[in-house]
């Protein structure tokens, strides 16, 4: 069964004010001196226990997950980046014998002119490759390469069904905020939530941050699914509006709880530096060893049919200055006056609110969730 309530994509309370809009918690936060919370499915995910890791490989949970979405929804749009997450949900589904609808993809073709350029590489290099390898399979499927640059400037340009300071919460890219006018904009999608379909779209969030407090090992959320799902869409969810997030979800509360123990497991009982790094991750720290995972150890642990040579562009510097738009950054666009005006106002607010350091908002995060 699917849960159907856009709460559980999170949502933040201040006091007795509920909201979608980070920025607008923390304001009324400021203004009433009360603290801004977020909230993930506290009800469902505080209820387990956390200690015990549970006794299903993970591989058998990704692909339960697959079939679960499959048979909730009349047409699945898979979000494929060609990064490990979206490589992982693409590959368990499959491995179920789960039909694909569609395979969706964004570029930025247009605006840079560069087919290698940091937004565009991972498409050029690894999506493009797979999708001929699928139809050469003949695996059956639609493919959908969506060039955002165009709709990009168009919310730079204000958009008046869109406040970006309120609509976006931790990462406050154009090129996050376009995708989602998707189901408004593209008549295949429209066409089908018209006629009563149920349409639904795939997002690739998230790994499991695992951290560790002095004594303990922890797993916390973060408020970073507004990369597929944020304020504008949770408020049109009752429009059939439909997402779901393949690996944080209250409706797969396993999936999380597995991953997490695989990472503790490792980090405990793995001491060899190859593996980690200096610089902090997120993704497990080894308190032997005074090091964090590397991100391609932690995608090795966690996704089984991960291949390590696959390109990969890696994180970018920033979810405010971010290289998928350094297009615009670097050009001589007019809509670029106005973006460092949109970019400076929101820094300005979460500064003034101590909520921003160097090139990120700070994050958001859930209960912990004891491992040990």
């Amino acid at each position: 069964m699917i849960t159907e309530n856009p709460d559980k994509f999170g949502f933040y309370t201040a006091g007795n004010f509920k909201t979608y809009s980070k920025f607008e918690s923390l304001e009324v936060a400021k203004a009433t001196g009360t603290l801004s919370t977020w909230h993930f499915n506290d009800e469902i995910f505080g209820k387990l226990d956390w200690t015990l890791e549970p006794n299903i490989d993970l591989w058998e949970l990704y692909k339960q997950r697959a079939i679960q979405i499959r048979n909730s929804y009349d047409y699945v749009v898979l979000g494929y980046s060609g990064g490990s997450d979206s490589d992982n949900i693409l590959k368990a589904w499959l491995d179920a014998g789960c039909k694909i609808d569609e395979i969706l993809s964004f570029n930025s073709y247009k605006g840079s002119d560069d087919p290698q350029s940091f937004m565009n590489a991972e498409i050029t290099n690894v999506v493009l490759p797979k999708i001929q390898e699928l139809k050469a399979q003949n695996v059956d499927f639609i493919f959908r390469s969506l060039d955002m640059s165009e709709l990009n400037l168009e919310i730079i340009n204000k958009n008046p069904q869109f406040e970006y300071e309120y609509e976006m919460n931790f990462t406050l890219s154009p090129n996050n905020a376009a995708r989602i006018f998707l189901r408004e904009r593209i008549k295949d999608y429209v066409d089908k939530i018209a006629s009563g379909k149920r349409l639904c779209f795939v997002w690739g969030i998230d790994k499991p941050p695992v951290f560790f407090d002095g004594q303990k090992y922890y797993f916390q959320f973060r408020d970073v699914v507004d990369t597929c799902v944020n304020p504008y869409v949770q408020k049109k969810y009752k429009q059939g509006w439909y997402d779901e997030l393949f690996y944080w979800s209250p409706d797969a509360p396993l999936i999380p709880i597995k991953a997490a123990h695989i990472v503790k497991r490792f980090v405990t009982t793995c001491h060899d530096s190859k593996y980690y790094q200096t610089k902090h991750n997120l993704y497990g720290y080894n308190k032997t060893i005074n090091q964090y995972l590397t991100d391609e150890t932690v995608k090795i642990l966690i996704y089984p049919k991960w291949k390590p040579d696959t390109f990969c562009n890696g994180k970018g510097s920033g979810l405010i200055f971010s290289d998928r738009d350094s297009w615009i950054w670097n050009s001589n666009l007019e809509q670029l006056t106005r973006y460092k005006s949109l970019v400076y106002t929101m820094v300005q607010k979460s500064a003034s609110i101590n909520w921003f350091n160097k090139n990120f908002v700070r994050a958001h995060t859930s209960n912990r969730y004891y491992l040990e």
